[in-house]
């Protein structure tokens, strides 16, 4: 745990023992209702049937971890399951999810487990049927389907539990609302006597899927890409498909009819086959339709041409915009750095062992004009940028992670809100290891981007929580 200062320094870290071997991924909640937040984590063991809670004091510190057990506790979610305005936990685990009521005070009462399939491998919470209530659902990898827990407010009973699917390795699933329903379904793509196939399992509203529809949207090939995007802003979620055609990239937009089925509704040519060539999904002239951004090299400059939504299924060349020297260890990040509701383009690229950041600034039609180009840090070959806002500004701001002498440390690049960065802090943020990652995220509710870093310890993951103050 690293300590902000407020003025995007941090104190030394400080490491926080979770209580559990093998650390599963956890979850934060105020448990207590002290307006601090939590942690509970769960363990990966396969011997505890444990979690372990550790109260957050608002200082960046935590109480000692306390132990309850369940039927099981590989993964977590919370939640208030029984509506008393107290925040619960739910542990999955073999074939069972296990339900604990909280207290308010950080105190947990075991009420109760579920069947659920085989092997649930994620759990998350959501509302499925409408009610105003939350729900569970897993994954369950060792069924191969998706078992969703109603909540009747002061039990759960077993929605269903759907076969969505053959098992096959080349299968790929998606999330996304097919009948504006505002209820979640799934696409399931894969392939059927090489044609790529999209099985719509739609949302019953009492935690089971129907299928609606076995489309197929193209022939299978190999560098296909597929993206959920909506291309006509009806609120129903179509498919983007990505494939080469006689070396032209085409783009075959397959909209949602509203019942779990698709229709072609375009195959746009959108840039020349190559293989460096990047595409991007975005919004560049918020207009709420999804429009694609192309990264291309052209005669060693990196070009981005924007092919913008006709509302009907279609692209149409917005622009072609040369946006940096082609470079093989170039990035580009997609990111509003000032505040305008139309998205902007990162090149973060090394020029002679220095790290820069231009910024190409979307002008609202399609194309995009230099903003700036600053110095960013020294060029390293294990540093990572991150996109975040670090004050809270509504500007993008940088986060760059990188390695000193086997320490990490996060530079912050803070917006001026026209397209350049200034250096905000440089803070030590844990040892190096070569396993360690990074998120962005707000732990503490000040809109103000924080770290985390998870890490292993002696077969423990640890999560060491670096406050922006």
């Amino acid at each position: 745990l690293l300590l902000g200062n407020g003025t995007t320094t941090f104190q030394p870290s400080i490491s926080i023992p979770t209580g559990v071997s093998f650390a599963a991924p956890g979850a934060v909640g105020d448990f207590d209702n002290d307006g601090n937040p939590d942690l509970v984590i769960g363990s990966n063991s396969g011997v505890e049937n444990e979690i372990a809670v550790l109260l957050g004091n608002g200082n960046g510190t935590f109480d000692s971890p306390m132990p309850f057990t369940t039927g099981g506790g590989s993964e977590v979610a919370v939640g208030d399951f029984n509506s008393d305005g107290n925040l619960d936990i739910a542990a999955a685990s073999d074939d069972q999810v296990s339900l604990l009521l909280g207290n308010g005070a950080g105190g947990f009462t075991p009420s109760g487990q579920f069947d659920v399939g085989s092997n649930p491998s994620s759990i998350t919470v959501g509302d499925f049927n409408g009610d105003g209530k939350p729900d569970i659902a897993t994954a369950n990898s060792g069924s191969n389907n998706v078992s969703v827990l109603l909540n009747t407010s002061s039990m759960f009973a077993l929605g269903s539990t759907t076969k969505v699917g053959d098992f096959r390795n080349d299968t790929d699933y998606l999330v996304a609302d097919v009948n504006g329903d505002n209820q979640s379904d799934l696409v399931e793509l894969w392939n059927n006597n090489n044609k790529f196939f999209a099985a719509t399992w739609i949302s019953n509203g009492s935690g089971g899927f129907n299928l609606g529809s076995n489309t197929a949207v193209g022939d299978f090939r190999n560098d296909t890409n597929y993206l959920v995007a909506d291309v006509n802003g009806d609120n129903q979620s179509d498919l983007i498909e990505l494939w080469n055609n006689n070396n032209k990239f085409f783009a075959a937009t397959w909209i949602s009819n509203g019942s779990g089925g698709f229709n072609l509704g375009s195959n746009t040519a959108v840039g020349d086959f190559r293989n460096d060539t990047d595409y991007l999904v975005a919004d560049v002239n918020g207009d709420n339709q999804s429009d694609i951004i192309e990264l291309w090299n052209n005669n060693n400059k990196f070009f981005a041409a924007t092919w913008i939504s006709n509302g009907s299924g279609g692209f149409n060349l917005g622009s072609n915009t040369e946006v940096g020297d082609f470079r093989s260890d170039t990035d580009y990040l997609v990111a509003d750095v000032n505040a305008d509701g139309e998205s902007d383009l990162i090149e973060v690229w090394n020029d002679n062992n220095n790290f820069f950041a231009a910024t190409w600034i979307s002008n609202g039609s399609g194309g995009f004009s230099l903003g700036s180009n600053t110095q960013v840090g020294d060029f390293r070959e294990d540093t990572d940028y991150l996109v975040a806002d670090v004050n809270a500004d509504g500007n993008s701001d940088l986060i760059e992670v990188w390695n000193d002498n086997n320490n990490f440390f996060a530079a912050t690049w803070i917006s001026n809100g026209s397209g350049g960065f200034s250096l905000g802090s440089n803070t030590q943020v844990g040892d190096f290891r070569s396993d360690t990652d990074y998120l962005v995220t707000d732990l503490n509710g000040d809109n103000q981007s924080d770290l985390v870093e998870l890490w292993n310890n002696n077969n423990n993951f640890f999560a060491t929580s670096w406050l922006n103050i």
